[in-house]
């Protein structure tokens, strides 16, 4: 019960959490880095496919004093001739560009879509 009155309690537990946030950081960042890596180093893959989803996917966030934050993230699901599908993130600006049935080359890099060229 001394210890919590001299305020060590307190200290144990913040070194702790503060030692959790600092693991967590360090692990999101390890993480997006090896995925950087991966996508850098794939080849990159040319193939004949059709768009058959577009997806969106928004999160909300309000904090204490009621601020309000909202992220979207957009997908594109592609069907190749092989039938094989394959999801990639995109832009919202190239999100825009295309619509569910269109057809052409898809030049992707494992996650990364790089190049969509529509054929006729």
């Amino acid at each position: 019960m001394e210890l919590i009155e001299n305020g060590a309690g307190f200290d144990s537990i913040f070194s702790l959490v503060f030692t959790l946030v600092i693991i967590i950081m360090i692990l999101v960042l390890g993480f997006r880095l090896v995925n950087l890596v991966l996508n850098l180093s794939a080849d990159k893959i040319k193939i004949d496919a059709t768009l058959i989803s577009k997806d969106v996917a928004v999160t909300h966030h309000t904090d204490d004093q009621m601020h309000r934050t909202s992220h979207s993230s957009h997908s594109f699901t592609f069907e190749t001739v092989n039938g094989e599908r394959i999801v990639l993130d995109v832009s919202y600006k190239v999100y825009r560009q295309y619509a569910i049935g269109d057809f052409g080359e898809l030049i992707y890099q494992r996650k990364w879509l790089k190049e969509f060229t529509l054929k006729k």
